[in-house]
């Protein structure tokens, strides 16, 4: 079992390991990815390598709810009421689990990061983007999975 820290310097590894890898296939195989998608992979991996915490009141889940405000915001002003509408439902669903519950199961490290294909729905990411994103998030779900020892 990690704490905090623990899992932060394990996001913080798997993170930069996403992002030689997609440099790597960048250059040597010839698959464009954008340099913004690379470090938007980044971040996922490193917070989801923190998300399953957010079922108690930790540092992820204060860092969790303040990005989900500014988030919702954010929407509010560009008109994204949509996407807007899917974050406030999903931000709440943490605080109706018990910790170690729902939230640190494989099959929500699957499913919960598929949640990002609804930006390729509504037109925000491209697919591509959206499997790159996908990938990275199950990664960082599972290193925290890994760190916990589940």
């Amino acid at each position: 079992m990690s704490n905090f820290k623990g899992h932060r310097n394990a996001g913080i590894v798997a993170g930069v390991a996403v992002g030689i890898g997609l440099g790597i296939t960048k250059l040597h195989f010839g698959i464009e990815v954008d340099t913004t998608i690379i470090a938007i992979a980044m971040g996922a991996t490193f917070l989801f390598a923190l998300f399953p915490d957010i079922d108690v009141k930790s540092t992820p889940s204060k860092w969790f709810y303040w990005s989900v405000a500014i988030t919702l915001g954010y929407c509010y002003y560009i008109e994204q009421h949509a996407v807007g509408n899917l974050l406030g439902l999903i931000s709440i669903i943490p605080q109706l689990t018990k910790h170690r519950g729902i939230f640190h199961s494989r099959l929500t490290a699957i499913i919960l990061p598929a949640s990002i294909f609804y930006l390729h729905y509504i037109n925000t990411l491209t697919l591509k983007a959206s499997i790159i994103i996908y990938i990275a998030s199950v990664i960082g779900y599972f290193t925290h999975l890994f760190k916990d020892r589940k």
